[in-house]
């Protein structure tokens, strides 16, 4: 078992973060653990971010919410119990090739849609937003988003991630691409 101390404080708050490994230590995420003071496991998404030259896991991605926490310690140890899941965990659907659903049970986002879309429609509780495009004005002229790239980066449990990509177009032409993530804690 390896051990790396992590100085975690507050209660019920997201984290996402970088986590470096040394050479040779993890081959498999799925004996990566996260545990809280008492020794309980945290909720936990991992995703390997690079390799070491043998192909052992050099960087792993770590989402992960706290629960009133002290203080957490990152363990590699594939002998243990599950971790508990989020009390509200976030989901990814895709409706059409460009436009994805985000839930995490107190917010649903509609990400992409029809004629440059950003979102569709943001809920969370009673405030709601519907069709935001991208668009800037430049020298008079608006360039408006066009998607031509949808996909998801991450779906859940912890975080789910969204992102479109295309081109800046006005009734001229273009300017440059654009990259628009979304992302949603549980």
């Amino acid at each position: 078992v390896q051990t790396c101390a992590l100085p975690i404080s507050g209660t019920d708050f997201a984290i996402r973060c970088g986590i470096p490994l040394p050479p040779g230590a993890v081959r498999d995420i799925s004996w990566i653990v996260l545990r809280d003071k008492a020794g309980r496991r945290l909720p936990l998404q991992l995703s390997p971010m690079n390799y070491w030259p043998d192909g052992s896991v050099r960087w792993v991605e770590l989402d992960t919410i706290t629960t009133g926490s002290h203080g957490a310690a990152l363990d590699i140890d594939g002998h243990d119990s599950q971790a508990n899941p989020p009390q509200n965990p976030v989901s990814v659907v895709a409706k059409d090739d460009n436009t994805f659903e985000i839930s995490t049970g107190t917010m649903a986002v509609v990400v992409g849609g029809a004629d440059g879309q950003l979102f569709s429609r943001m809920a969370n509780g009673n405030g709601v937003i519907t069709d935001l495009t991208g668009e800037i004005e430049i020298d008079g002229k608006i360039y408006r988003t066009t998607a031509d790239s949808a996909r998801i980066l991450a779906n859940g449990p912890i975080r789910g991630e969204v992102e479109l990509s295309g081109k800046m177009t006005s009734d001229d032409g273009h300017i440059g691409r654009f990259v628009f993530r979304f992302s949603a804690m549980a």
